[in-house]
C-alpha cells in the first residue's frame, strides 16, 4: 500500500483538509481563515464532511439517532460514498476555478474513525477513488481540553464520547505518520487567533511556491 493517495495535482487552486478530534477547533479555524485569505487576494471556499448532500445529511441523522444502520461497515460505506459525491460536486469544481478549498474533515477522518472496528486496508480501498488533499492540517489537542470545549454542544453524536475520542486521537497520530507524512501539525491549545496566524503562514508559503 502506498504511503499517500495522489493529490489533486492542480496548479490553479489548492485543496486543504483541516483535521482533528471533535472539539479541536477545526470549524473555528476555517471560519477565521476565510477573511484572512480573502484579504490577501485569494478566493477561499469552505466545505465540510459529512457534506450537505443527501448521503451526508443521512449520515448526520444516523450518528445522532444511533440508528441500527450505524453499524461500522455501513457507516464506512456511507462516508466513502458521501466523499466521492462531495469531491466531484463541490471540491474539484472549486479547485478548477482557482479557489483555495478548506474542508472540515476529509480522508484522514475516515481512516481514523472507520478503522475503530473495520479493517484499515478495506477502509483505505473504499476511499481510493478520491485524491488526497494538497495539504492536510492536523489540529492536535488533548481529549480533556476538547471535551471542555464541547460541553455546551447540543445533540452530540455517540462518536464524540470520551471513550471513543481517546482511541481516535491515537489513531489520527498513527495514520498521519503512515499515510500523510507531509501533514502540518499544530497545537490546538493555542488561542484561535494564534492558530489562525500559524496556519495562514503555512498556507501562504505553499501558495507562493506552487
Amino acid at each position: 500500500m502506498k504511503k499517500q493517495p495522489e493529490s489533486t495535482g492542480q496548479n490553479n487552486g489548492l485543496f486543504i483538509a483541516i483535521e482533528g478530534i471533535d472539539g479541536s477547533g477545526t470549524t473555528t479555524l476555517i471560519r477565521n481563515l476565510l477573511p484572512e485569505l480573502s484579504a490577501k487576494g485569494y478566493e477561499p471556499f469552505s466545505t465540510c464532511e459529512p457534506s450537505t448532500s443527501e448521503v451526508g445529511s443521512y449520515i448526520r441523522k444516523v450518528l445522532k439517532q444511533k440508528s441500527k444502520l450505524s453499524s461500522s461497515d455501513v457507516l464506512a460505506l456511507l462516508f466513502a460514498t458521501d466523499r466521492i459525491i462531495h469531491y466531484k460536486s463541490e471540491i474539484k469544481p472549486a479547485i478548477d476555478q482557482g479557489k483555495i478549498v478548506l474542508s472540515d474533515r476529509y480522508l484522514l477522518s475516515s481512516l481514523a474513525y472507520q478503522t475503530l472496528e473495520e479493517e484499515e486496508k478495506w477502509v483505505y480501498a473504499l476511499n481510493s477513488r478520491v485524491p488526497a488533499p494538497d495539504l492536510t492540517i492536523f489540529v492536535d489537542i488533548d481529549v480533556e481540553s476538547a471535551q471542555v470545549r464541547m460541553a455546551e454542544r447540543k445533540d452530540r453524536d455517540f462518536l464524540e464520547e470520551v471513550k471513543y475520542q481517546e482511541i481516535i486521537r491515537g489513531k489520527y497520530k498513527f495514520l498521519l505518520a503512515k499515510y500523510f507524512p507531509g501533514a502540518f501539525i499544530v497545537d490546538g491549545r493555542n488561542s484561535p487567533e494564534k492558530l489562525t496566524e500559524i496556519c495562514l503562514e503555512k498556507i501562504v508559503q505553499i501558495l507562493r511556491i506552487s
